[in-house]
C-alpha cells in the first residue's frame, strides 16, 4: 500500500520548490567536475543541457515539502474525491517545521480561494474519507496532525478549510 496526501481547491495552486534540492544537467555537472557514467557522455538520444541529477546537502533535506501542480500521479483517484478543479499532490515527509511551511502556504492560497480540501489515504481504498471542518480564521498547525503517518495511518481523512472573506481579483 502507499500512502497518497493532496490539496484540492477551487484556485489555481502555486508551485512550492524544495528549497535543498539542485537540479543539474549533464554539461552543468561536468563543469562542477562531477563523475559522468560514460554511457550518459556517450549516448547520443541524452540532452546534455536536460536537468537530470538532483543534489542536495543531507538526506533529509530530499523529503522537504514539494508542490508541482503540474505533476499530478493519480488523477482518477483526486478526481474521485473532491469536485474542486484544482489539485496538488504533496510530496514530503511529514516533520512540525514542514507542517508550518504547508499551513503557511495553506493560509496564503486562501487569501484568494473560498475552500481548500486536505487529503490522506492509501492509493488503495475504495471508502470515502472521514470528513473534518475548519474555518481559515481558525486553522493551526493540530488540524494538519493528521498527514504525519509516523505514529500509524489512521484511516482516509479529508479536511476541509472553507474561508468565508476571500479577496476576489477584478477582471
Amino acid at each position: 500500500m502507499s500512502s497518497y496526501q493532496f490539496l484540492a481547491s477551487d484556485h489555481p495552486f502555486e508551485k512550492l520548490e524544495n528549497p535543498f534540492l539542485e537540479r543539474l544537467s549533464i554539461r552543468e555537472a561536468l563543469e562542477r567536475n562531477m563523475d559522468i557514467p560514460d554511457f550518459m557522455l556517450e549516448n547520443p538520444d541524452m540532452d546534455p543541457e536536460e536537468k537530470i541529477f538532483l543534489l542536495c546537502d543531507t538526506e533529509d533535506h530530499l523529503e522537504d515539502l514539494e508542490l508541482h501542480p503540474e505533476e499530478i500521479s493519480f488523477p482518477e483517484v483526486s478526481v474521485r474525491l473532491t469536485e474542486n478543479p484544482y489539485v496538488v499532490e504533496l510530496q514530503w515527509r511529514y516533520s512540525k517545521e514542514r507542517a508550518e511551511t504547508l499551513l503557511a502556504y495553506i493560509r496564503k492560497h486562501l487569501m484568494e480561494a473560498e475552500n481548500l480540501e486536505v487529503f490522506s489515504l492509501w492509493l488503495d481504498e475504495e471508502g470515502e474519507p472521514h470528513r473534518m471542518e475548519v474555518a481559515l480564521d481558525c486553522l493551526n498547525l493540530k488540524h494538519l496532525s493528521f498527514l504525519d503517518l509516523s505514529g500509524g495511518y489512521q484511516g482516509p481523512r479529508c479536511l476541509h478549510i472553507k474561508n468565508t472573506n476571500p479577496v476576489t481579483q477584478e477582471s
